[in-house]
């Protein structure tokens, strides 16, 4: 007996750590799913890709952290009743707006 599923009735996911080369690859990726999938409809905006927190951190958007922030969140995490200190260095560190 075989099974001859409609298009759509299967859910694919497929995974692969080292196709495309990131964002600017999702559309050659979504291609590449689509032929291997049979035609299943893939866009590239359902393409997962990888990040790498050294990225994330060190990215435009986060900048890279003060070292003595940690120190700081460690102190407030050993001691809940400093959030008024807290939330006053993240501001400070540029991490928050004023409270």
């Amino acid at each position: 007996m075989r099974l001859e599923p409609k298009k759509g009735d299967l859910r694919f996911v497929l995974t692969s750590a080292t196709l495309g080369g990131g964002r600017k690859d999702a559309k050659a990726v979504a291609k590449f799913a689509s032929r291997l999938t049979g035609g299943e409809d893939v866009q590239a905006g359902q393409v997962i890709t990888a990040s790498h927190p050294e990225d994330i951190i060190q990215s435009a958007a986060w900048g890279k952290p003060n070292p003595w922030l940690y120190a700081e969140l460690q102190r407030w995490l050993d001691n809940p009743a400093q959030t008024e200190h807290l939330q006053n260095t993240l501001h400070e560190a540029g991490g928050c707006p004023p409270f």
